[in-house]
Protein backbone atom coordinates (compact mmCIF):
# COMPACT_ATOMS: atom_id res chain seq x y z
CA UNK A 1 0.00 0.00 0.00
CA UNK A 2 1.26 3.45 -1.14
CA UNK A 3 1.61 5.97 1.61
CA UNK A 4 -1.25 8.22 -0.41
CA UNK A 5 -3.34 4.79 0.09
CA UNK A 6 -2.79 4.86 3.78
CA UNK A 7 -3.59 8.62 3.80
CA UNK A 8 -6.79 8.14 2.51
CA UNK A 9 -7.82 4.46 4.38
CA UNK A 10 -6.32 6.71 7.52
CA UNK A 11 -8.99 8.93 6.98
CA UNK A 12 -11.97 6.82 6.01
CA UNK A 13 -11.50 5.57 10.00
CA UNK A 14 -11.17 8.73 11.42
CA UNK A 15 -14.57 8.90 10.89
CA UNK A 16 -15.50 5.63 11.80
CA UNK A 17 -17.99 4.85 14.73
CA UNK A 18 -15.92 4.22 17.29
CA UNK A 19 -19.06 3.05 19.35
CA UNK A 20 -23.10 2.57 19.64
CA UNK A 21 -25.47 1.33 21.75
CA UNK A 22 -29.12 0.88 21.85
CA UNK A 23 -31.06 0.89 25.36
CA UNK A 24 -33.56 0.18 27.31
CA UNK A 25 -33.78 2.99 29.54
CA UNK A 26 -37.13 2.18 31.63
CA UNK A 27 -37.00 2.32 35.18
CA UNK A 28 -35.70 -0.99 37.21
CA UNK A 29 -35.42 -2.54 33.41
CA UNK A 30 -32.63 -0.48 32.43
CA UNK A 31 -30.60 -3.21 29.75
CA UNK A 32 -28.53 -3.07 27.12
CA UNK A 33 -30.77 -4.49 23.59
CA UNK A 34 -27.37 -4.02 21.19
CA UNK A 35 -24.00 -2.61 21.52
CA UNK A 36 -20.35 -2.42 19.93
CA UNK A 37 -17.53 -0.95 22.09
CA UNK A 38 -19.61 -0.45 24.97
CA UNK A 39 -18.28 -2.82 28.08
CA UNK A 40 -21.03 -1.48 30.22
CA UNK A 41 -24.52 0.96 30.91
CA UNK A 42 -24.85 2.52 34.46
CA UNK A 43 -28.30 4.09 35.93
CA UNK A 44 -27.65 7.28 37.84
CA UNK A 45 -31.22 7.95 38.53
CA UNK A 46 -34.30 8.65 36.28
CA UNK A 47 -33.15 9.41 32.83
CA UNK A 48 -29.34 9.57 33.78
CA UNK A 49 -27.51 7.20 32.26
CA UNK A 50 -23.06 6.56 31.85
CA UNK A 51 -22.30 4.43 29.14
CA UNK A 52 -18.39 2.90 29.10
CA UNK A 53 -16.44 2.43 26.32
CA UNK A 54 -14.58 -0.98 25.94
CA UNK A 55 -11.89 0.62 24.49
CA UNK A 56 -10.97 4.51 25.13
CA UNK A 57 -11.93 7.18 22.19
CA UNK A 58 -9.97 10.34 22.42
CA UNK A 59 -12.09 13.21 24.06
CA UNK A 60 -10.73 15.85 22.16
CA UNK A 61 -12.04 14.08 18.80
CA UNK A 62 -15.57 12.60 19.99
CA UNK A 63 -18.54 13.81 19.26
CA UNK A 64 -21.94 11.73 19.67
CA UNK A 65 -25.37 11.66 18.25
CA UNK A 66 -28.19 10.73 20.08
CA UNK A 67 -31.72 10.03 19.76
CA UNK A 68 -35.00 8.25 20.89
CA UNK A 69 -37.88 5.87 19.50
CA UNK A 70 -41.39 6.89 19.33
CA UNK A 71 -43.77 8.65 22.52
CA UNK A 72 -46.14 10.96 22.21
CA UNK A 73 -44.58 13.93 24.33
CA UNK A 74 -41.37 16.11 23.38
CA UNK A 75 -38.41 14.63 25.01
CA UNK A 76 -34.68 16.70 24.74
CA UNK A 77 -31.66 14.39 24.96
CA UNK A 78 -28.57 15.27 25.35
CA UNK A 79 -24.78 13.97 26.64
CA UNK A 80 -24.21 16.05 29.60
CA UNK A 81 -20.07 14.43 29.96
CA UNK A 82 -17.48 12.73 27.85
CA UNK A 83 -14.20 11.07 28.57
CA UNK A 84 -11.81 9.07 26.41
CA UNK A 85 -14.11 5.93 28.52
CA UNK A 86 -17.72 7.21 28.89
CA UNK A 87 -20.63 9.25 27.96
CA UNK A 88 -23.46 10.43 30.39
CA UNK A 89 -26.33 11.13 28.61
CA UNK A 90 -29.39 11.93 29.94
CA UNK A 91 -33.06 12.41 28.68
CA UNK A 92 -35.13 15.50 29.99
CA UNK A 93 -38.98 15.65 29.60
CA UNK A 94 -39.41 19.37 27.80
CA UNK A 95 -42.84 19.76 30.00
CA UNK A 96 -41.84 20.29 33.50
CA UNK A 97 -37.66 19.75 32.32
CA UNK A 98 -37.48 16.78 34.22
CA UNK A 99 -35.25 13.81 33.99
CA UNK A 100 -37.26 11.08 32.36
CA UNK A 101 -36.59 7.13 31.66
CA UNK A 102 -37.08 6.59 27.79
CA UNK A 103 -37.68 2.87 26.39
CA UNK A 104 -35.28 3.04 23.48
CA UNK A 105 -32.14 5.52 23.57
CA UNK A 106 -29.48 5.16 20.65
CA UNK A 107 -25.83 6.43 21.27
CA UNK A 108 -23.62 6.69 18.33
CA UNK A 109 -19.81 7.98 18.93
CA UNK A 110 -17.66 8.83 16.66
CA UNK A 111 -14.23 9.97 16.73
CA UNK A 112 -10.38 8.86 16.95
CA UNK A 113 -8.90 5.74 18.53
CA UNK A 114 -7.16 6.71 21.33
Amino acid sequence: MSRREYLQVRQVEDGLVRAWINYDGTSGASSIRASHNVTSLTDNGAGDFTITWARQISAASQYAIVGLAGGARIVDISVAAQTGTTARVGTRNTVGNALTNEATVYVAVFGRPR
